[in-house]
């Protein structure tokens, strides 16, 4: 979790590492979990431990009436993007950019269905390829037309948009990292993107460019949390969140 001094709000959040995926290894199906309490659920019901946990339970027990059951496996959402997704696709581009960070986009039913789920976005000046083991979806603008965002307007940042902040590691100890607050612009974005994305049923992954090792495997990533209230990206080096006036 991070707390941020100064007028930025402290994020307490129950949303899983990485966001809401598949949990494929822990029984025969695999299971969709949202948050960190459906996480311990699920390993308290399987019996299994979360890899380089110490204790030897995964909490109280629960009665398995009460957990998440398996979400049906849908078939993959091949329509054309819209004008409307390519473009937040070309904003929250240049919303990484501003912040420091590299995405890469996994598909929750090729790793669902035991596929890669890696995904190839590819971006023209006016059109956008996205593709997975799934298929292809692409938008194409009208000929001569190069109206798609590349950058964005008003994202000037000044002193008042940084500040310092405290993240706790999970024993509680505190470490305090350059912080940068959003802007409410760059939030709205975020925001707008994660609902095409969640709709599509594809899982973003961020990547600190000042801390990132090279590697896309599991760990390496910057936290991420988006929400209708609040963006919050964490990484070794610092805190990203969005401002105040982004509530």
């Amino acid at each position: 979790m991070a707390k941020v001094n100064g007028t930025a709000p402290a994020v307490h959040t129950d949303e899983l590492w990485g966001g809401p995926r598949w949990i494929e290894n822990a029984g025969h199906v695999p299971v969709w979990v949202e948050t960190k309490q459906e996480y311990w659920a699920l390993l308290n019901k399987t019996g299994h431990r979360m890899k380089g946990q110490q204790e030897s339970g995964t909490g109280p027990q629960r009665d398995p009436a009460d957990l998440p059951k398996a979400a049906p496996m849908a078939a993959a959402d091949l329509s054309p993007l819209s004008y409307d997704e390519a473009t937040l696709f070309f904003a929250s581009g240049a919303v990484w950019k501003n912040l420091g960070l590299r995405e890469a986009l996994a598909c929750e039913i090729c790793f669902g269905l035991g596929r890669h789920p890696g995904m190839r976005v590819i971006q023209g000046s006016n059109s956008i390829s996205v593709r997975c083991r799934c298929g292809e979806r692409s938008y194409i603008g009208p000929r001569g037309t190069t109206d798609l965002p590349t950058r964005l307007a008003n994202t000037t940042r000044v002193l008042g948009d940084s500040t310092s902040g405290l993240l706790y590691d999970a024993h509680g100890q505190p470490a305090k990292l350059p912080t940068i607050l959003l802007l409410p612009e760059e939030t709205k974005i975020l925001q707008q993107y994660q609902r095409v994305l969640r709709a599509r049923r594809w899982d973003p992954r961020v990547f600190c460019i000042g801390c990132w090792n090279g590697r896309t495997t599991e760990g390496n990533q910057a936290a991420l949390s988006i929400t209708q209230n609040a963006v919050t990206i964490t990484c070794r080096c610092r805190i990203r969140i969005s401002g105040p006036s982004s509530y």
